[in-house]
């Protein structure tokens, strides 16, 4: 599995595999496409050979910044690849002088409230109603970045 800066071509089957994950709430392929010409945001993709797994992207301004989306395939669980996705977007972050990072996440997704926490992410609110399909509450986390 490697990760690195997505490109175009592997736009449609991150916003194939969004629409799979996140149904109502996904990116939209143009979107994803908008988001990569943008200055302010970055994404990455974790391939198996020529197969996306997984991806995930940040916007920054300044020092502050937000975890946009991560994503994996749910073959591909547990198998080290979120990790890896927010690692890589951690550092990218830190070195391009982000210091404060923000996140929203489903109340019940206790998996990836795991991966957050075990990264330092802390609960900071609850935004409610924040998803819409099906409604939920998100909670809001923050990881203070140490260059």
């Amino acid at each position: 599995m490697t990760v690195s800066k997505m490109n175009p071509q592997e736009v449609s089957a991150a916003a194939a595999l969004d629409r799979m994950l996140f149904s109502q709430e996904s990116w939209s392929e143009a979107d994803l496409a908008a988001s990569l010409e943008d200055p302010s945001r970055r994404f990455w993709s974790a391939m198996e050979g020529d197969v996306l797994v997984g991806f995930c992207g940040i916007s920054q301004s300044f020092e502050q910044g937000d975890l946009l989306t991560i994503g994996v395939h749910p073959d591909h669980r547990r198998k080290g690849i979120g990790n890896a996705l927010l690692s890589v977007a951690l550092e990218a972050f830190a070195q391009s002088g982000g210091r404060e990072l923000f996140l929203e996440v489903r109340a019940s997704n206790e998996g990836a409230k795991r991966l957050y926490e075990k990264f330092g992410f802390l609960p900071i609110g609850v935004r409610r109603g924040y998803y819409q399909q099906p409604k939920e509450d998100g909670l809001v986390y923050r990881l203070e970045v140490h260059a």
